[in-house]
């Protein structure tokens, strides 16, 4: 574990320190405006990762417990999406979650749970990211699906492994799953749901489905 996490932050490190000269030996403002973006995503995927870690840490060791409350997942799903779709405006977001729609959850655990879904959706997908909520048998389903290369069926269950690095091209340049997943599954078990990953009959990459079991039926109409 502690050398996959020292892997991991080694990639955002080395970029800094060139990012760093870069933006020194610029000679322009656009030219610098660029590099100091560049260094500030950096920064941010390093704290990322540590504060992804110290969490991971937390629920090995049993330290975490859900607030649960009830949540409605139609404007939550919203307000999770909107900083991704600014962050990645080159890809379609798709949300589909039906009205009235609850489920008694903690919204900052299951949020990250989701987010990771959805980064990892824009990161190895072709530019299309479909997100949906809906209840089926009595729970809560939310799907995430992408129209990258998907997922290979004998790799299924390892890539929510912690820092489990998928050969093919779904990874491409871009790098491993790192704790993403692992922490995703880890949250919706903390739950009492389940998280699989199958292929999206949509879009044809990945699809990911999140269920939670405790879904509340929605209120009535006034």
């Amino acid at each position: 574990m502690s050398q996959a996490l020292s892997h991991e932050l080694r990639t955002p490190i080395a970029r800094l320190r060139f990012g760093l000269e870069m933006y020194l030996e610029a000679d322009d403002d656009a030219e610098r405006e660029r590099q100091y973006a560049g260094l500030i995503g950096d920064l941010d995927e390093l704290e990322r990762l540590i504060e992804t870690s110290l969490t991971w840490a937390r629920i090995q060791r049993g330290d975490t417990r859900l607030a649960r409350a009830p949540l409605t997942l139609a404007p939550w799903l919203a307000e999770l999406v909107a900083p991704l779709e600014r962050a990645a405006p080159d890809t379609v977001f798709r949300v589909d979650a039906a009205d009235g729609l609850t489920a008694s959850v903690d919204a900052d655990q299951l949020g990250m749970a989701v987010r990771n879904l959805v980064t990892n959706a824009v990161k190895y997908g072709g530019g299309t990211v479909a997100i949906a909520a809906g209840r089926a048998d009595g729970a809560v389903r939310l799907t995430v699906e992408d129209d990258g290369p998907g997922i290979p069926e004998d790799v299924r269950e390892r890539i929510f492994e912690p820092f489990f690095r998928l050969d093919a091209s779904r990874t491409k340049s871009r790098g491993g799953y790192g704790l993403g997943l692992a922490l995703a599954r880890a949250v919706t078990l903390l739950h009492g749901g389940t998280l699989a990953v199958d292929a999206s009959p949509a879009l044809g990459g990945a699809r990911f489905t999140l269920t939670l079991p405790d879904a509340a039926p929605a209120e009535p109409d006034a």
